[in-house]
């Protein structure tokens, strides 16, 4: 493929913080860059080497890869009109990270000197590169766990570190309130200087637990932007953990709020209102910042699907055959494998407990199995006693067996603790949430009862998010799962593993919308050639009729 510099200038004005300089400097740049191209697998850059230039893609795909454990761990995954190779904006300018080409790829290649031109000539952009470098080193030291597989993170930030300081600082201060206390006890003679030793450890000791805690709370939240969500993760230390996500589709805008501490040292909260509410991201770096850069991945992420659909339509009327919708759906879903690949996959207790189901493409999840154990500890072990009781009885030969009447209770009472159980532990296997490819489904039967049953389209979900709240929900890995519906929330109540449940929603969110929007598409295409083989029949039979009409004029 043949780049010439006007198609390196259209790219440079999509990408941010390029999209942000001034015209004339756009151009200037474009005339100093270069295109190289990277065969499928080939090493772009290598970790530890130094950082001599910053990349764009602008076409193919490049994964991100850093050394851990003697092993390669995945970073990123990037795509046309993305960023690669922040290490050149760092302080070090080393290479914290390695890069591969997934396919045939063509990269523009912009070197150091040249950057450091286009900055001086647009100061203004100076911040915004910092933000980049910044945002990038976050994502490199911090591993969220998420099975992000080929979705590109965009963003990845923390609340400001002067939320932890105001959030330490009250504590601190009564630390040394109580520190002055100790000194003065001790001056006084009330206390010995041992006494005094030992208070003023305790209370140090005390703050640093208090530091400690509070600082893994800090560093644990997190906000993550991808090219298809926004995240918003928090986990306190053996209290809880929450995760809420929110589809870019479903954003229609965006604000943001500022204390005056915030003004002062640019952080605020970050409002991200859907169609039935808002998420709200809590204090974050430079807000205004990070939100006009949200407002471009949402504003990327609608030119994507367009071109994506331009070029769906290309295809489509390339091929002309009844048989392009279904191929277009093939070729979509074996580019995102990831949608559903880890949906079929399910752990050994899952499949002994019966906790998930995989029935095709229906996935059937049940609380977790605690609450199983809680609905039948207590026939159970009044079944255990009387069975034991039984035991016991007719080996030592007690006569109260030879009476029919206490023999016949017996096993009354056992039958009858036996149901209980049978009826409590149906009672647990009843109740079922269900996600198909169309529907998520909550179902609450009782045994020899009624059923109740709640169902809702995929396509209308806003958000998804999850909790594991003390010590029992995050040391069994079961919490709820919180999707909302339209003006109506859903509850997975207490499911193993919620993550994993919140991201199987999620991925069938994705191939849903998708197959909906798809179908849309091929219909309105299909309505748009038929429109135009109309018309061009109309000038066909017009054509006729005026070369018939010329015959007549020139006969007379």
């Amino acid at each position: 493929m043949i780049v010439n510099r006007d198609k390196v200038l259209k790219i440079l004005r999509t990408v941010y913080p390029f999209n942000r300089a001034e015209p004339e400097q756009l151009s200037i740049l474009a005339d100093k860059t270069e295109v190289v191209f990277f065969k499928s697998g080939e090493m772009i850059y290598l970790e530890g080497a130094g950082a001599k230039f910053l990349y764009i893609l602008f076409e193919g795909e490049v994964e991100v890869l850093k050394e851990e454990h003697q092993a390669l761990q995945k970073k990123n995954h990037l795509y046309a009109g993305d960023l690669l190779g922040e290490d050149i904006l760092t302080r070090k300018q080393l290479r914290q990270t390695g890069a591969r080409a997934l396919v045939d790829t063509l990269l523009i290649r912009i070197s150091t000197p040249v950057l450091s031109r286009f900055i001086q000539g647009n100061p203004n952009l100076r911040v915004d590169f910092q933000f980049i470098a910044d945002y990038y080193e976050l994502l490199i030291k911090r591993s969220p766990r998420l099975d992000f597989k080929s979705e590109a993170v965009y963003y990845l930030g923390q609340p400001h570190r002067l939320y932890l300081a105001v959030k330490t600082s009250l504590m601190l201060l009564l630390a040394l309130l109580l520190g002055a206390g100790v000194y003065f006890l001790q001056s006084g003679g009330i206390i010995t200087a041992g006494t005094a030793y030992g208070l003023a450890g305790g209370v140090a000791l005390l703050y640093g637990l208090w530091f400690w805690w509070n600082f893994l709370e800090w560093s644990n939240d997190l906000y993550i932007f991808t090219d298809r969500r926004v995240i918003n993760q928090e986990q306190g230390v053996f209290l809880y953990e929450g995760r809420e996500e929110t589809p870019m589709d479903m954003i229609i805008s965006l604000s943001s709020r500022a204390s005056f501490l915030g003004r002062q040292y640019g952080f605020g909260d970050l409002f991200i209102k859907t169609f039935t509410g808002s998420l709200r991201l809590k204090n974050v770096p430079r807000v205004d910042q990070t939100r006009a850069y949200l407002d471009y991945l949402i504003e990327k992420n609608r030119t994507s699907k367009r071109r994506e659909a331009k070029q769906d339509f290309a295809n489509y009327l390339d091929k002309r055959e009844g048989l392009a919708q279904e191929n277009d759906f093939a070729e979509h879903e074996e580019a995102h494998p990831e949608m559903v690949g880890h949906i079929h996959s399910t752990s050994l207790i899952q499949r002994l407990l019966g906790l998930k189901r995989v029935q095709g493409e229906t996935v059937i999840y049940r609380t977790h199995w605690i609450f199983l154990v809680c609905k039948t500890i207590f026939p159970f072990l009044i079944l255990s006693g009387l069975l034991l009781l039984l035991i016991y009885m007719n080996s030592t030969g007690s006569r109260l067996l030879e009476s029919q009447f206490v023999f016949w209770l017996l096993i009354l009472l056992i039958t009858a603790i036996g149901i209980w159980w049978f009826y409590q532990y149906l009672d647990w296997r009843n109740d079922q949430y269900i996600i198909t490819p169309d529907q998520l489904i909550d179902v609450y039967r009782k045994p020899l009862g009624t059923e109740d049953r709640r169902a809702a389209p995929l396509e209308n979900i806003q958000s998804i998010r999850y909790q594991r709240i003390g010590i029992p929900g995050l040391l069994f890995n079961f919490g709820t799962v919180f999707v909302k519906v339209g003006s109506e929330d859903f509850t997975f109540n207490n499911v193993y593993h919620p993550l994993e449940v919140q991201q199987t929603l999620f991925a069938y969110l994705e191939r849903a919308d998708l197959i909906e929007k798809r179908a849309t598409l091929a219909e309105q295409q299909r309505q748009m050639l038929d429109w135009m083989d109309t018309y061009q029949q109309f000038n066909r039979d017009h054509a006729e009729d005026d070369r018939q009409a010329d015959k007549y004029d020139k006969s007379e």
